[in-house]
């Protein structure tokens, strides 16, 4: 199982993605307060979260102990603590457009935090 933490709206596209192509089980809390969507992703062991306008600072990502990735389904990660998330190995990464990478060789853009690299959703 690879949990993955959703803040953020998608499409029908982008959620089959995740979920047939790479293989996540999606803990859908888009609209939740953000406690909770914490608190629930923690529980589920989140390994990624794809958040939209969400802060994700310190504390947000300390309380997610099993965070591999942060994606930002917006055109810059201007919520997202990206040192935080580089002190903690997590890499962010970014897209106006919210879609997934359908394989490791998508053209979708991903801008790793921890070695300034662009690739996909593990550094």
């Amino acid at each position: 199982m690879r949990p993955l933490l959703l803040t953020a709206e998608i499409t029908s596209r982008a959620r089959a993605t995740f979920t047939d192509e790479l293989g996540y089980t999606i803990i859908d809390r888009c609209g939740a307060a953000r406690a909770d969507a914490i608190r629930d992703g923690a529980e589920a062991g989140a390994i990624g979260w794809l958040l939209e306008a969400d802060p994700c600072g310190e504390e947000e990502i300390e309380a997610l102990p099993s965070l591999q990735w942060i994606a930002c389904a917006r055109g810059g990660p201007v919520n997202v603590d990206v040192a935080a998330a580089t002190r903690h190995a997590s890499p962010c990464s970014t897209h106006p457009d919210a879609m997934p990478p359908p394989s490791p060789t998508s053209s979708w853009v991903r801008s790793c935090a921890s070695c300034g690299t662009s690739h996909g959703p593990t550094c």
